[in-house]
């Protein structure tokens, strides 16, 4: 597979190795394996319940499957919107990244997709307060009746590590953010 855009070459693990690094994201990750405990299929939108995420829910979102560049976000958690400082339920992720980074985030996504993978990221970005941190992203896929994804669990947890903004400019982004970490479990 290409380097992504941003420089970084996707990582292909086992699933049974596959795991997020931040102990925040371990909790839905945990919740989302217990949906098809033998992984002999990706678990159904329909048997995850929000109830049993109470505690994750803040630093959470719910995206839907409309077309390959259009996620409509189902639900964004409440410590993200504080962290972006935007409440975008209802619109497009796709939004949130420029023209030239859209290509890439689609073709993270259908490789997602395709594969009924999980994928876990590691970006640098800018947040509301114009501060540059290192997040991790989880995203779960959670498939329809018919066995395609539909919808994606997305988790997300914030390294405390803060970034000099002038080394960060320096060595250069895509528009605020640029990806340090792409992994993918597969079957």
């Amino acid at each position: 597979m290409p380097l992504d855009p941003h420089g970084v070459e996707p990582v292909f693990v086992p699933l049974s190795e596959f795991k997020p690094e931040m102990e925040a994201n371990l909790g839905p990750f945990d919740y989302w394996k217990s949906l098809s405990p033998r992984m002999d299929h990706m678990p159904f939108k329909d048997d995850c319940d929000l109830l049993e995420l109470v505690e994750y829910l803040p630093r959470c979102l719910i995206l839907d499957l409309l077309g390959p560049t259009n996620w409509r976000i189902a639900m964004f958690g409440t410590e993200v919107v504080a962290h972006f400082g935007v409440e975008p339920t209802g619109m497009n992720a796709f939004d949130f990244y420029s023209e030239e980074e859209q290509p890439c985030l689609a073709r993270r996504m259908a490789t997602l997709c395709e594969r009924s993978a999980p994928m876990c990221t590691t970006t640098r970005l800018k947040n509301a307060a114009d501060i540059t941190v290192d997040t991790e992203w989880l995203f779960l896929p959670l498939a329809s009746v018919d066995g395609c994804i539909s919808r994606i669990l997305t988790s997300t947890q914030t390294l405390e590590r803060h970034v000099d903004l002038r080394a960060f400019e320096q060595e250069g982004t895509l528009k605020r953010r640029r990806l340090l970490k792409l992994a993918y479990g597969i079957h």
